[in-house]
């Protein structure tokens, strides 16, 4: 039985995740839960486990990066991987973009840019892991 990758999204425009997550699930392949707050991702992240993270950058209390790290410090988020998605990246590159290493791509972004970019990030990490 194939399994649907997890996906968390982490973002404070509660609008917005609520359209990607719809347009993400409604493409059958992904099941997606979101926060709003980025200082409950890491206890979200513990509940849901998911396969991939996508971070807003700037997010009130706590910025997208530190919820990376804190995410990178536990085990067993060690390799998951995690894509910012940000209105603070500059052009639509898919992975030629990056934020403290980690791939980035811009808001706005089309529906098929962004799953190809995540397809992407889980099969590179299924070929790591």
């Amino acid at each position: 039985m194939i399994k649907t990758p997890r996906i968390l999204i982490v973002d404070d425009e509660p609008s917005f995740v609520r359209l990607v997550k719809l347009v993400l699930e409604g493409s059958g392949r992904y099941l997606v839960r979101d926060e709003n707050d980025g200082t409950r991702a890491l206890e979200v992240a513990r509940e849901f486990q998911p396969d991939l993270v996508v971070l807003d950058v700037v997010m009130p209390k706590i910025d997208g990066l530190s919820v990376a790290q804190a995410l990178r410090a536990e085990a067993q988020f060690s390799s998951v991987p995690i894509l910012f998605l940000s209105a603070t990246v500059v052009g639509n590159e898919g992975f030629k973009a990056q934020i403290a290493g980690f791939p980035a791509i811009s808001k706005p972004v089309g529906v098929s840019d962004l799953m190809q970019v995540i397809d992407r990030s889980l099969a590179g990490n299924q070929l790591q892991g």
